[in-house]
C-alpha cells in the first residue's frame, strides 16, 4: 500500500473511529426504508419534550405550547418531507425519532406523522 493511501486510511479511521476496508471487500449497502411526513404534527428535539407538548395539546393549553415554540423546543413537521426512522418509543411505538433524508438532525414526533 502506498504512503498516500495509508495516510488517507489513517485519517478516515481517526475521523470516523472505524477502520476503512477496501471497497472491493465491502458488501453493497442496503437502502434504508424511507417514509414521508403526511401532514403537520408537533415535533421536538427530545422525547421528553414530545411528551410535554402532547400533554399540553390534550389539555388545550395553547399558552404552554406557544412558550415551548418560542423557546425553540417544539416545531411543526413539514408535509412531504422524506425521512428515515431512527427509533420508536412509547406504547406500541407511538413516538418516533426521525431523520430527514440527506441530513443529520434528528427529531421526535408521533407515528401518525409518517407513512
Amino acid at each position: 500500500m502506498n504512503q498516500r493511501r495509508l495516510v488517507v486510511r489513517l485519517t478516515l479511521t481517526l475521523l470516523f473511529g472505524t477502520a476503512v476496508l477496501p471497497l472491493a471487500a465491502t458488501a453493497p449497502a442496503q437502502a434504508a426504508k424511507t417514509y414521508t411526513i403526511t401532514e403537520e404534527y408537533f415535533a421536538t428535539h427530545t422525547k421528553e419534550d414530545l411528551d410535554r407538548v402532547t400533554k399540553y395539546s390534550n389539555r388545550q393549553d395553547k399558552g404552554a405550547i406557544m412558550e415551548m415554540a418560542a423557546q425553540g423546543r417544539v416545531f411543526a413537521t413539514v408535509p412531504g418531507m422524506r425521512v428515515h426512522l431512527v427509533k420508536s418509543a412509547g406504547v406500541l411505538g407511538s413516538m418516533v425519532k426521525l431523520r430527514q433524508v440527506g441530513k443529520t438532525r434528528e427529531f421526535w414526533t408521533v407515528r401518525e406523522a409518517i407513512q
